[in-house]
């Protein structure tokens, strides 16, 4: 069973509202952390300018060895070159049990609505640019509806170097009010299912695979039907090897996006390429090393196309056997296409990103 989260770190984390890593995963430790962070992207061409400034809060605590709860919200406030938007983003909360004998894990997430809505339109046209998966905001969203994710998954060791699983997860969304003077926005409920299987090569190496099928409902406002997203698929597979105390990941990700109910493809398939390296140089000091492949297919949305390519540093300094402080510096650059109902042009953009956090465990 040791091996039984490591090909599921997708499951149930779908409330888009922070961008969170392994939320729901189970954990031996608590912790509490608190992670200040500046991104700033340009599109250089048009010498415009968006910033997000904030603070990430995260809560892990294992009530015992087969159950944890984990809380997480954030802070943060964008300005540049479009209209300011700031505030706090809603609570999520959430759940993960084990139980051992059946091999079967099941969690619940919810989306506390407490975030900032009712934008102006400015404020709106700025959330929907942050929102944006190209630029890849530590806060992509401020507030939403009462969100709740229930999800089960069932994992079985095949063998000695074969584990297989299925999962299965259901996000009910609720209405709520993105604009002001807009109406009651009610986004489709999402259903969820996944296939795959992780593969010990040897003692020091593995390749994990997955299949995630997602349906997505229809949308609508003030009770009308206004988009229908349609579903989507997405492969992924990774290549793990541990050197001594460093550790190499390849990660590859393939999602194709249907077109749903608009004439024309709105939302793009997505293809990524990651390269990691973990050096352990110390008990007290690692460095993280991570260079990225992103691209999105080119459609008739206002902002698409774009070829992305990244690089992080990730050193972390363990002041204590308690206390842990990780930094973060990321670069990205590229180009994507804009889109306007008089012209279609090619844009260069660039980010970057540094952030520093503080994570006491218990």
């Amino acid at each position: 069973m040791k091996y039984i989260f490591s090909i599921f770190t997708f499951l149930w984390c779908t409330i888009p509202v922070l961008a969170q890593e392994e939320s729901y995963i189970l954990s031996k430790s608590g912790s509490v952390s608190v992670r200040p962070l500046y991104q700033s992207w340009s599109l250089q061409d048009q010498h415009k300018r968006i910033t997000e400034v904030g603070t990430v809060f995260s809560l892990k605590y294992p009530a015992s060895r087969m159950l944890n709860f984990s809380l997480q919200t954030a802070q943060a406030t964008t300005y540049g070159d479009f209209k300011k938007v700031g505030g706090w983003s809603d609570v999520q909360l959430g759940a993960a049990a084990q139980i051992e004998q059946a091999h079967l894990s099941v969690s619940i997430g919810l989306n506390i609505p407490a975030g900032k809505t009712e934008l102006t339109t400015e404020e709106f046209a700025t959330a929907a640019l942050v929102s944006n998966p190209v630029f890849d905001y530590r806060v992509p969203s401020w507030g939403q509806g009462f969100n709740i994710n229930p999800g089960v998954a069932w994992v079985y060791e095949a063998s000695r170097n074969v584990v297989v699983g299925v999962a299965g997860a259901y996000q009910y969304k609720g209405t709520y009010r993105p604009q002001k003077d807009f109406g009651e926005y009610n986004p489709g409920d999402e259903i969820v299912f996944t296939g795959g299987a992780d593969f010990k090569i040897n003692e020091s190496s593995s390749v994990a695979l997955d299949a995630v099928f997602t349906t997505y409902g229809t949308d609508q406002l003030d009770g009308a039907d206004v988009f229908a997203p349609g579903a989507a698929v997405s492969i992924n597979g990774q290549y793990k090897k541990f050197f001594k105390n460093d550790e190499l990941r390849l990660y590859a990700r393939f999602r194709s996006k249907g077109k749903g109910d608009f004439p024309t493809r709105v939302e793009p398939n997505r293809t990524e390429f990651h390269v990691s390296y973990l050096v352990a140089a110390s008990r007290s000091f690692s460095l993280g090393l991570l260079a990225t492949a992103r691209f999105f297919e080119e459609t008739d949305a206002g902002l698409s196309g774009a070829q992305l390519f990244g690089f992080q540093l990730s050193p972390t300094f363990q002041l204590s056997p308690s206390i842990r402080m990780p930094f973060r510096f990321r670069y990205d650059a590229g180009s994507t296409t804009f889109i306007t109902p008089s012209n279609r042009f090619s844009e260069k953009i660039g980010g970057f990103e540094v952030s520093v956090g503080l994570m006491t465990e218990f």
